[in-house]
């Protein structure tokens, strides 16, 4: 059984409707994002200049705002690639020995040894998993947000233990209570 779950993919599939509806089988699993950290660090700017909260969870504005995060992302990788790993260490760590379940919401990135899947499966001894999203209405395979995302997504798929792929919220419940929720000590419901 696994006490890490790595949700590795491109944006807007689903990896925090994922961890919600993990959260319902598996009370003691605790969200982990290293875009919280990043969102934290740059929220005065984009209130100050742009009037978006970096948390939003409108459509639109996470369009205007996401070059910004990305480009502070990116610099911040930069400088260390293990930069945001080293930020969200510690409270993975603390949850950890306290007994929760961890689940990082947005793992993206395995350029190095000692990226981000790495810290999860290998560090961490936690499982990958990898989500897809069918359009509902085209059928075709969401697509990556940005040239970082097209770039890294092969990549990081390539190491998910498991690949599920869903087209609306009933169909991911299906899929993670059949692939993923026996890896993690579930409960019955």
């Amino acid at each position: 059984m696994y006490n890490v779950i790595g949700l590795g993919s491109i944006a807007r599939v689903g990896k925090d409707s994922a961890f919600s509806i993990l959260k319902d089988y598996v009370p003691n699993l605790v969200r982990v994002a290293f875009a919280d950290e990043l969102k934290a660090m740059i929220e005065p700017f984009l209130k100050q200049n742009f009037g978006i909260s970096a948390f939003t969870t409108v459509p639109k504005e996470k369009e205007i705002i996401r070059p910004i995060l990305v480009g502070l992302g990116g610099t911040a990788r930069a400088q260390s690639h293990r930069f945001w790993i080293e930020r969200v260490k510690p409270k993975v760590n603390e949850l950890l020995a306290s007994g929760q379940k961890v689940c990082i919401t947005d793992v993206r990135f395995q350029q190095f040894d000692g990226d981000e899947c790495d810290f999860v499966q290998k560090e961490l001894g936690g499982v990958m998993i990898n989500l897809d999203r069918l359009d509902g209405f085209t059928g075709k395979l969401y697509e990556p947000a940005n040239y970082e995302e097209q770039k890294n997504y092969p990549i990081l798929k390539k190491r998910c233990d498991v690949c599920l792929c869903a087209s609306n919220i009933i169909e991911l419940e299906e899929v993670l209570k059949q692939s993923v929720i026996p890896l993690i000590q579930p409960y019955e419901k």
